[in-house]
């Protein structure tokens, strides 16, 4: 397991899962689902490895299709 500190509780111990974030990339909005990442045994903050950022930063800037189109509800906060 990699040595990392949660930046947001200061925890130690992490376990390997898979999370999906959206990005918003020049004002479109791009969901990348099953990212793998450690998470915070604690408070579940995720952390990704330099290789995982790089990966999606390629299929973000690639022309590649996505594989799926989803439509959403979007709430302003007031």
């Amino acid at each position: 397991m990699k040595d990392f500190i949660c930046s947001n509780c200061g925890n130690n111990n992490f376990s390997e899962g898979k999370i999906d974030k959206v990005f918003n990339i020049e004002g479109k909005l791009c969901l990348v689902e099953n990212i793998p990442a450690f998470l915070c045994n604690r408070c579940q903050e995720p952390i990704l490895t330099i290789e995982t950022t790089e990966h999606i930063r390629f299929i973000l800037k690639s022309n590649q299709k996505p594989s799926k189109i989803v439509t959403t509800q979007v709430y302003e906060f007031s």
